[in-house]
This record gives structure tokens, C-alpha cells and sequence, in this order.
């Protein structure tokens, strides 16, 4: 199942998809060279397991605020690699 989260809320699911597999790269483009990103991120965050509702909600909500994504990530219980 696919989600899109926009600021701690759910905004759409599909179960329609292929999942991407041997990823070793993050880029902010098509993926063939075209239509590059241009914006401003300010956090980008890969995770080995897929996260709950709830824990999606936490990391992208208004009401949680952090100072950093170190303090996220120890509220959490992640580790940073």
C-alpha cells in the first residue's frame, strides 16, 4: 500500500504501485536526468520499515515540534547512520 502525508495529515492511499527495489541512490527528479527538483527540502528521511500511521503522524505534524532532527530521532527511538 502506497500513503501520501502532507503536514501530519493522510491525504490519499492507493494499493495500485510497484515498489522499487536495490534503491541505492535518493534523487529529487524523474529519475531518467529530466525534470530536476527545484525547491527547498527541509528534511529528507529513508527508513528500512515501513512506519505506522501514527508514527508518520508524529514525524510530519504541527503539534510535535523539535529543535532538531536529532531530537526527533531520539524521541523517536532511531538511530542516525
Amino acid at each position: 500500500d502506497f500513503a501520501l502525508w502532507v503536514n501530519g495529515i493522510e491525504k490519499g492511499t492507493t494499493n495500485i504501485g510497484l515498489t522499487p527495489t536495490a534503491l541505492s541512490t535518493l534523487k529529487f527528479s524523474r529519475g531518467d536526468g529530466g525534470e530536476d527538483f527545484e525547491g527547498k527540502t527541509k528534511c529528507v528521511a529513508v527508513f528500512k520499515e515501513a512506519l505506522t500511521d501514527d508514527e508518520l503522524e508524529c514525524l510530519t505534524s504541527d503539534e510535535t515540534s523539535f529543535s532538531s532532527f536529532n531530537a526527533l530521532a531520539l524521541a523517536n527511538n532511531y538511530t542516525i547512520i
